[in-house]
């Protein structure tokens, strides 16, 4: 009778390290995001800046299209990961900067090995150590993201995180509140003065709090699928705007000072129960898309405002 072969031994961190590193910071991975078509993962921050450049994969070069955001997801399963192996802190992004340069070309053959090596990267983690999908951690000055999305939050439990965050961690430029009961935005929200990204949709938002007006360095709003039945004034101080999804909602009008949003870029306004749109829109130069859609049987476009926006190959979506 033959004998069994041999177990094969436990990995060792230096075999997993290469699944491990982002292949354009050379660190490991911080809020990992994986692109979906393929399965590359990055970084979110560096992946996002790179794709302001170029919607491409960083890696394999295939187009993500208009929006490139809808392609990726955060991968939380490889984020567990590094976060049980390397417990955060200043210095571990660069503890494995110098054997990733070395590792770097890998990373383009590394599709199809990646997920060998989550399966054996599993190994390593302790049966029962998989944090709960509730569990919330900021731990340190250095963190950059916030992710408190689909948990059923209500608007008084995401304060309460909110303000834990707000106290542990400066510099957060990406807060995730989709898919939660909320009703209104926590003020504390609006003390967030670095943020660049909120996505608070598919929620039941009723009104946006004039607070709005203090996130000045906000590129992307995402307030799609929610209950808003009207806008403040003070939204047109976000000024660095360049998307807005305000579609499913239950929007009447939409405020003149709308026409302040001089770097927006794609404007989302399907399915709310609009009769018409401000001719001040007419003065945003860098409006590339504007989705209409399904408005009230009333809407009607203004043939100023289309063909200002036509005359700047704006696309117009009824």
């Amino acid at each position: 009778m033959s004998s069994p072969p041999p177990e094969r031994p436990p990995p060792t961190i230096d075999a997993v390290r290469p699944f491990l590193i982002c292949p354009l910071c050379s660190g490991i991975f911080k809020d990992a995001h994986t692109i979906q078509d393929c399965l590359h993962t990055f970084c979110r921050e560096c992946l996002f800046r790179r794709l302001e450049e170029k919607p491409l994969c960083p890696i394999c070069g295939i187009d993500l299209g208009l929006h490139p955001e809808e392609l990726i997801h955060a991968d939380h399963k490889i984020q567990t990961v590094v976060d049980l192996i390397f417990p955060s802190g200043p210095g571990k992004r660069r503890v494995f900067r110098q054997t990733a340069q070395k590792s770097r070309s890998s990373f383009r053959d590394a599709g199809s090995s990646l997920a060998r090596g989550l399966f054996w990267i599993a190994s390593l983690v302790p049966r029962g150590c998989i944090p709960s999908p509730m569990c919330t951690h900021v731990s340190d000055s250095d963190v950059s993201t916030l992710h408190l999305n689909s948990r059923g939050l209500s608007s008084e439990a995401a304060d309460d995180l909110l303000r834990e965050a707000h106290d542990r961690a400066s510099g957060i430029f990406f807060v995730a509140l989709f898919e939660n009961n909320l009703t209104t935005l926590p003020d504390i929200l609006f003390d967030f003065s670095a943020l660049s990204r909120l996505e608070c949709d598919h929620n039941k938002i009723v009104l946006l709090p004039a607070l709005v007006g203090r996130l000045i360095h906000l590129r992307s709003l995402a307030l799609h699928d929610n209950l808003l039945v009207e806008l403040p004034p003070q939204i047109g101080s976000l000024t660095e705007l360049e998307e807005l999804r305000l579609d499913r909602n239950r929007l009447a009008r939409l405020p003149a000072e709308m026409g302040c949003l001089r770097a927006l870029h794609v404007l989302h306004l399907e399915g709310n129960r609009l009769v018409d749109l401000p001719l001040e829109l007419g003065a945003l130069h860098r409006l590339a898309e504007l989705l209409i859609g399904a408005q009230d049987p009333a809407f009607r476009l203004s043939p100023q405002l289309r063909a200002q926006l036509q005359a700047r190959d704006c696309l117009v979506i009824d």
